[in-house]
């Protein structure tokens, strides 16, 4: 037998034997179902990989949905607190408005007069009592002397 027909045939030597014998295959459709073996250190490596990693995401996923809740809290809280703000900033306008009506009132000149009069027993002054200055060029005055007693 020649190098080709050693070949062509597919015998091959069986450990030392000098005789030629078939090898003892396991058909094909067997082989195909065996899964791969990995050297061990590979293999205990890929689930700790993946472990760790779908950990980490769960991690971050956790830590994400804490910090979300936890502002979305906050931002319920504050609007609750700018709500009541709002409705004392109300009251207060209203109670600034309330008193700026009370001022104009008071401030009104005939108002005056009407609660020197009935309240308070005053009369209006006699022409005998009003003293007129004149008044100089500048609208500033200063006064010197005692204003006379007639």
């Amino acid at each position: 037998m020649d190098n080709t027909e050693f070949r062509t045939q597919r015998r091959y030597l069986v450990h030392g034997s000098a005789a030629l014998q078939p090898e003892e295959r396991e058909p094909e459709r067997v082989r195909r179902r065996q899964k791969r073996v990995l050297p061990r250190t590979a293999v205990s490596m890929i689930p700790v990989a993946y472990v760790a990693a779908v950990a980490f995401s769960c991690v971050c996923i956790l830590a994400f949905s804490v910090m979300y809740i936890h502002a979305k809290t906050e931002l319920i809280t504050m609007a609750k607190q700018v709500s009541v703000l709002q409705n004392d900033l109300d009251e207060i306008r209203q109670d600034n408005q309330d008193l700026m009506n009370e001022i104009t009132t008071c401030t009104n000149l005939d108002t005056i007069r009407k609660v020197a009069e009935e309240k308070l027993d005053m009369v209006p002054a006699d022409d005998s009592q009003i003293v007129y200055y004149d008044q100089s060029d500048s609208e500033y005055v200063r006064q010197k002397e005692d204003i006379p007693n007639e």
